[in-house]
């Protein structure tokens, strides 16, 4: 039985770009992977497994509002491979991952988070604490989420489908 692909190897199959530079920065590499998939021919999309398809479209909205990308599924960094072939095994795994994190959610996420957690914060605050947490984001980019996401609450609680 053939091992099954993982995305990345997937997408590199289907689209024959080059597996990633050696200097080369792991999101620029996941963007490329996104850009080159979004430009598959409809037949080639077909061929792709859900898991790829579901990747490719969830980082190019991420890619899009510029929040930083997730690792695909199956995916390990240089730092992560060189652990494990030494003799460290997973306590060097952790180590060399710990040392290159990838962010799970974008800076609006967590923003949204934020404000769903607390709704009566203060923008000010919300937006600082998203930084102070390593994420970048434009305060006009802030601002809309902050409002949008209250007023999201608003209409919700208006509506009946949220409790106060």
């Amino acid at each position: 039985m053939a091992e099954k692909m993982t995305v990345v190897d997937e997408i590199i199959a289907a689209t024959k770009i080059e597996a990633k530079k050696k200097k080369e920065a792991t999101q620029n590499f996941f963007g490329r992977l996104v850009k080159a998939a979004s430009k598959l021919e409809d037949e080639k999309w077909k061929e792709l497994t859900d898991e790829t398809q579901e990747w490719v479209s969830t980082q190019a909205k991420a890619l899009n509002e510029k929040e930083t990308l997730v690792s695909p599924p199956g995916y390990e960094s240089e730092a992560t491979v060189a652990a494990l072939s030494t003799e460290g095994g997973a306590d060097a795994k952790a180590e060399a991952s710990s040392e290159t994190p990838v962010k799970k959610k974008g800076a609006t996420v967590r923003l949204r988070e934020l404000v769903c957690e607390n709704p009566d914060a203060k923008l000010a605050d919300v937006f600082k604490q998203v930084i102070d947490e390593g994420f970048k984001l434009a305060q006009s980019t802030a601002e809309v989420v902050f409002y949008e996401t209250k007023s999201t609450i608003k209409t919700l609680k208006a509506l009946g489908k949220l409790r106060e």
